[in-house]
């Protein structure tokens, strides 16, 4: 955490918190409609039941990048402005009207919907205008002090078309579908997918496993009908090891990120928690079900140590130095 957190005026305080508690006491239905509408758009159905899969979001995924994200922040190399808990001031602006109007009002919430365009009707600065206000850096302190709401714009990333439906190839392949949500949290939609043919995802498609369409649409289908289960680890260190790469090339000395290189390849490989670390504790967990969550019929053991025994056979490559 870094930077003072803003001072917010005691009406809008009090307006802001009654919208945090309300969404709290009704998150899981948010959440459920997310994952519902995933699943719809997708158009494929889950290797592994949906219910596991919202387990290992809310119990592993979730709390994972929350804390790597930490707590409040204003750097002044970020460009986003304001952060807190991993959502920058334009993000939030951005997604305040889907997340806490739209989302809710399609979870059958309409009085959180209300309550939230009232907000802001009279505080227009929390969904527009200047990152750096007043309004907008009130709001996302104190909304995202909850948990629970800030985690709203994890799962949304996780269930929304622009990113590739992470929830849903969790269900073919945990590792693929955490480092695909990974690298759209941290770079954003168009770097996973997008028409440069550049982009992490799309670009390790179509130059290396023949993909022809680029872009979100039939991502879901292309990975388990055309790619397949036995390749899809294979394309997922191929992902993994694209991303090593933009991140040492974007960040070496001289360049404005290297102030981020440490903290970025802590992210990634250096850390107990790391994205490659939390890679291989969701395998295990899956696989060899540590925790006691998760209750497997014999289709999902079967495919799951099936996947297990490819990943175990698979290398990653780094950057020189790293």
């Amino acid at each position: 955490m870094s930077g003072t957190p803003p001072l917010v005026e005691s009406g809008f305080q009090k307006q802001l918190k009654d919208l945090a508690n309300a969404i709290d006491s009704n998150y899981q239905k948010i959440v459920n409609m997310y994952v519902t509408n995933a699943l719809k758009g997708a158009g494929v159905t889950p290797k592994i039941r949906i219910d596991t899969l919202k387990a290992l979001a809310q119990n592993f995924l979730v709390p994972q990048v929350q804390k790597f994200e930490g707590g409040w922040g204003e750097h002044p190399n970020d460009s986003g402005g304001p952060t807190m808990r991993g959502v920058i001031s334009s993000t939030f602006q951005g997604g305040y009207k889907s997340l806490f109007i739209d989302a809710p009002k399609a979870a059958g919430l309409p009085n959180i919907s209300a309550m939230a365009e009232n907000i802001m009707k009279k505080y227009p600065g929390v969904a527009k205008g200047d990152k750096k206000s007043a309004e907008v850096k009130g709001a996302l302190y104190t909304l995202l002090t909850s948990e629970k709401v800030a985690s709203l714009f994890i799962w949304k990333f996780l269930c929304q078309e622009s990113t590739g439906y992470p929830i849903v190839v969790m269900g073919e392949d945990a590792w693929l579908g955490y480092i695909q949500f990974e690298m759209a949290w941290g770079g954003g939609p168009g770097s996973v997918f997008g028409d440069s043919g550049k982009a992490y995802y799309d670009g390790v498609a179509k130059k290396s496993f023949g993909r022809k369409g680029m872009g979100t649409p039939g991502w879901t289908k292309w990975l388990s009908e055309t790619l397949g289960e036995d390749k899809i680890p294979e394309f997922a260190i191929a992902c993994f090891s694209s991303q090593i790469g933009f991140f040492d090339r974007i960040s070496r000395p001289g360049n404005k990120n290297n102030v981020f290189r440490k903290g970025w390849f802590n992210r990634l490989l250096n850390n107990p928690t790391s994205a490659l670390k939390m890679c291989i504790i969701i395998n295990e967990v899956f696989n060899k079900n540590s925790t006691g969550m998760f209750k497997f019929d014999e289709n999902e053991k079967k495919f799951l140590l099936k996947k297990a025994k490819i990943y175990e056979s698979l290398q990653i490559s780094y950057p020189v130095g790293v």
